[in-house]
């Protein structure tokens, strides 16, 4: 209990001092060997422990509800930097951000707005955004993550 504790309190720290990094993984046409788009990773920059894998800090997100501020912030950023490099390379212009979504991320009820207000500020096409989903958390509340997907 008190590692929870004490991880909760460093999330709302990294929230506050905006710790978090996203890191960016290729995806690549097997066939063409181009790249065709991304896939945001988020990470911490722990003060203390260095870059940390989304292993050791997203489930306790979920739980302390810091969980939300990260989808956005990673959703935001992902779709600024693909729309920059659309705009500053050659041969970028299709390039795809695919963004994961946690499952209380698909259960916000402002999610589409928030997709829809993220894409027009980053100038981001809605055809360059691909949000992922695990199977886990299709799961989990299969009704509600349907209407937000829907939405």
């Amino acid at each position: 209990m008190l590692e929870t504790r004490t991880l909760r309190a460093e999330l709302q720290q990294a929230v506050e001092r905006q710790e978090f990094v996203v890191h960016y993984q290729p995806i690549v046409n097997l066939q063409t060997e181009a790249i065709e788009g991304v896939e945001a990773l988020v990470r911490w920059n722990h003060p203390d422990q260095g870059v940390l894998p989304p292993s050791a800090f997203l489930k306790e997100a979920e739980g302390s509800g810091h969980i939300l501020y990260i989808d956005r912030w990673v959703l935001q950023q992902a779709c600024r930097q693909v729309r920059t490099w659309q705009e500053n390379i050659s041969g970028a212009e299709n390039l795809s951000a695919h963004v994961n979504l946690s499952a209380t991320q698909l259960q916000h009820p402002g999610l589409a707005e928030e997709v829809a207000q993220t894409l027009r500020s980053s100038g981001l096409a809605p055809e360059n955004l691909c949000l992922e989903i695990t199977e886990t958390t299709l799961m989990q509340e299969a009704e509600v993550v349907a209407a937000g997907l829907r939405d």
